[in-house]
């Protein structure tokens, strides 16, 4: 084992990127601030039970890892502080599980996916001296990286230990028993689609399918609207995608809309997606090459059992996350055995999957002990 990874706090930093600029008034307070061993949820529960809040009170764009350093923002409405005694009992609360970095206002509210990704600053402390052949094969990676990605999997963040909250959501889908209401559960109904994505991202993958026939197509900030497209021959069809979901409410998958314009096909500015299980789901082209990937996702999973009348239930609604993800303003440098990473993810992309992929075939035994792996049902 060459590495050894988060042995201490320090060695995993994440800073959440915020795609805007506070606008310094408007109804919303933010808070920028730091946690350390500790993750979101257990400050947010923390704040509910301790001032009276509702876990819809406050507002955040993701959930970030317990084991080390995190940076990030929440947002409450002057409404929910005026409930809970103003802003300073607010303060004072929050400071018994983070340190407050700043704070601002803003117009409307922080909510789940709308930052610009994450910047992290890694250490992989190193075990035993890395052999001339590893590095040559390590710096090869890291540039390949740059050049092609990696792929876009969920994170074992997202499953829980053992990935019990898969095998939890599992067991509902498949014989349709619901729950009670409420975040955490439709947080753990979620893995449900996370995993299967994470199975039909390493499939094609291991097949060499990188783009194909049929594919929906995004632009590089996962943005949808007039950025959809579906590709076919080196040609992009773009479509309105909200248009089509406006019409399709309630659809169990959504087909390709009336085409508004055709393009070349860029591959430095359009990436192919796959699905991730929901109601509403936009699917590829009926014939298509990928459509046959959608169908079989649907059938190999039991979705097509009950799973769109449980999605509508928790409104869980489908989507198209990009097959592969690309690190921006990669650097590393060696402090003697020790591997310094510095790089930036898109949002919803995981650290842990990229170094699981960086080091796989350098140190398989390092993944293995250090938790490094792509989670999957196989």
């Amino acid at each position: 084992m060459y590495f050894a990874f988060k042995t201490q706090p320090e060695d995993f930093i994440v800073e959440e990127l915020l795609p805007f600029q506070l606008s310094g008034k408007g109804e919303f307070l933010y808070v920028f601030f730091e946690k350390k061993l500790v993750n979101t949820m257990e400050v947010l529960l923390s704040l509910c039970q301790t001032l009276g809040l509702k876990r819809g009170d406050i507002g955040i764009a993701g959930l970030k890892d317990k084991a080390g350093i995190t940076r990030q923002r929440l947002s409450i409405s002057q409404k929910a502080l005026n409930v809970c005694g103003g802003s300073s009992t607010f303060f004072d609360s929050l400071k018994q599980k983070v340190t407050i970095l700043a704070t601002g206002r803003h117009h409307a509210p922080l909510a789940i996916g709308k930052n610009g990704g994450n910047h992290f600053t890694i250490r992989l402390r190193g075990r035993e001296t890395l052999p001339p052949e590893a590095r040559e094969q390590l710096e090869q990676h890291l540039q390949k990286s740059k050049k092609i990605g990696f792929p876009n999997a969920f994170g074992i963040q997202r499953f829980g230990k053992g990935n019990k909250n898969f095998k939890k959501a599992k067991k509902i889908f498949s014989e349709g028993y619901l729950q009670d209401h409420g975040y955490q559960v439709k947080f753990m109904l979620q893995a449900f689609g996370s995993m299967w994505f994470n199975e039909l991202v390493m499939k094609r993958r291991k097949e060499g399918a990188f783009i194909l026939d049929g594919d929906i197509m995004v632009n590089g900030r996962n943005a949808f609207g007039t950025a959809v497209a579906s590709y076919s021959a080196g040609m992009l069809q773009h479509f309105d995608y909200w248009a089509l979901k406006r019409v399709n409410q309630g659809a169990a998958i959504l087909e390709p809309g009336v085409i508004t314009q055709s393009s070349n096909f860029d591959q430095d500015s359009r990436f192919p997606t796959g699905a991730v299980l929901g109601t509403e789901l936009l699917t590829c082209s009926q014939g298509s090459s990928a459509r046959c990937y959608d169908e079989r996702q649907r059938k190999v999973s039991g979705f097509d059992t009950c799973g769109n009348a449980i999605s509508q239930t928790y409104h869980l609604y489908g989507f198209r996350r990009p097959l592969r993800a690309y690190p921006h303003s990669l650097s590393r440098k060696r402090e003697a055995k020790d591997l310094l990473l510095d790089f930036s993810l898109p949002t919803g992309s995981y650290a842990s999957v990229f170094l699981a992929t960086l080091l796989e075939m350098i140190d398989p035994k390092g993944c293995l002990s250090n938790g490094l792996l792509i989670p999957l049902i196989s």
